[in-house]
């Protein structure tokens, strides 16, 4: 989980309903900003305030981009965010001090086919532009078909995207089995295909906000 953690590589989950997908991205979201310092710049969720809410509650977002209209300026507006950090960050005259930053976005699959080419634009520069501006892109999607994706964004999506599959066995509730279907790699190089791993019960955004706010997990429950 650190390795997933501790990593720039833009990563996107998919699964069923209610397999957790939205929990889980506030999980690592909190880990990031609690561990690493990493705040979240921008949460861009159709449902923010609404069905998720109880997610995202925890993360203290400072945009957040709920309404199409909204989401459409979000996603042109963080595309030339990027831009501008990684001009910023060359700069050779007065080098910018970039500070990482958190970009989370829900039911991508949605906003392709609601938003359009924002939606694409900002899949295509998320997959060249975050590294190196120094952006953590969490995203959620339905599945790992072509169709999910902008045209022509197969060969980069699978050699630059971290992809985790969540799972329910009754479309309610999530299960603590999860799969590493692609893009993180192991000490020695190596990428993880299809790799079964199990979560802890405490990794929910609820028990990781309360540990850092002084009701600390008990790992050995």
């Amino acid at each position: 989980m650190w390795k997933i953690i501790d990593n720039l590589t833009p990563l996107w989950l998919i699964g069923r309903q209610g397999s957790g997908k939205t929990y889980t991205s506030a999980a690592i979201a909190l880990v990031r900003k609690h561990c690493l310092g990493i705040p979240i710049y921008y949460l861009i969720d159709r449902h923010a305030t609404g069905d998720n809410s109880k997610a995202w509650r925890y993360l203290d977002t400072q945009n957040i981009a709920e309404s199409e209209t909204e989401i459409g300026t979000a996603l042109d507006s963080l595309c030339e965010h990027w831009l501008l950090r990684i001009k910023g960050k060359n700069d050779l005259e007065q080098p910018a001090k970039i500070t990482p930053e958190q970009v989370l976005i829900d039911e991508y699959t949605n906003l392709k086919s609601l938003i359009g080419e924002p939606a694409e634009k900002f899949y295509k520069l998320h997959l060249t532009d975050t590294r190196k501006a120094k952006v953590h892109v969490t995203g959620i999607t339905h599945n790992d078909t072509n169709s999910s994706y902008p045209e022509g964004t197969q060969a980069m999506r699978e050699a630059g995207t971290i992809l985790i599959q969540k799972f329910s066995a009754n479309g309610k509730t999530p299960l603590s089995r999860v799969k590493i279907v692609r893009g993180l790699l192991d000490d020695n190089g190596e990428e993880y295909l299809d790799a079964e791993r199990t979560l802890p019960s405490w990794f929910n955004p609820e028990s990781i906000y309360n540990h850092f706010n002084g009701k600390p997990i008990d790992f050995d429950a």
